[in-house]
């Protein structure tokens, strides 16, 4: 947030933003002590900030981090973006049952990374699908419904009355 605040901003600061960003990825919380893993942070800050703010970026960097950014805002990445909200609550309906089923089936007859592929294979088309078909059939009018409802009910701005001096 800290670092697409940025964009929104007349006369950005992108290195105060980025200064701050790091300094909360520093904050160790949960079991993410240890200099590798603080480590781990700071990249992925540095990664976000390039991928974000590439246009900030001087030479190869920026032009290298713009790819990167094209690449992963289009296509594939861009319809995933669409349907996670729809992944998120679908997932673990299909996930639990499908893994139990794995577990209970094959259990110790299988190795884990063998049982994960199972479950993975199963799990992600039939998540994918359904998220497809609830986006399509539920969220998409979903989101029409609350604009038509937002431009009917929302406030119209009054118009400014012009000054004595005017």
């Amino acid at each position: 947030m800290l670092l697409a605040g940025v964009l929104g901003k007349d006369q950005p600061r992108p290195l105060l933003h980025l200064a701050l960003a790091m300094a909360l990825a520093a904050i160790p919380f949960g079991d993410g002590h240890g200099l590798s893993k603080f480590l781990i942070r700071e990249a992925l800050v540095l990664g976000f900030f390039a991928l974000v703010l590439y246009r900030m970026l001087p030479g190869a960097a920026g032009a290298a981090a713009r790819k990167v950014a094209v690449a992963l805002g289009g296509g594939i990445f861009h319809v995933l973006g669409e349907l996670s909200y729809s992944i998120y609550l679908i997932h673990l309906l299909i996930l639990q049952p499908v893994a139990a089923f794995v577990i209970t089936h094959y259990g110790d007859g299988l190795g884990a990374p063998l049982r994960f592929a199972i479950v993975l294979a199963v799990v992600l088309p039939v998540v994918c699908l359904l998220s497809f078909v609830t986006y399509r059939l539920i969220e998409m009018p979903g989101q029409q419904l609350g604009r038509v409802v937002l431009r009917r009910f929302a406030r119209k701005k009054p118009a400014l009355e012009p000054s004595p001096a005017e």
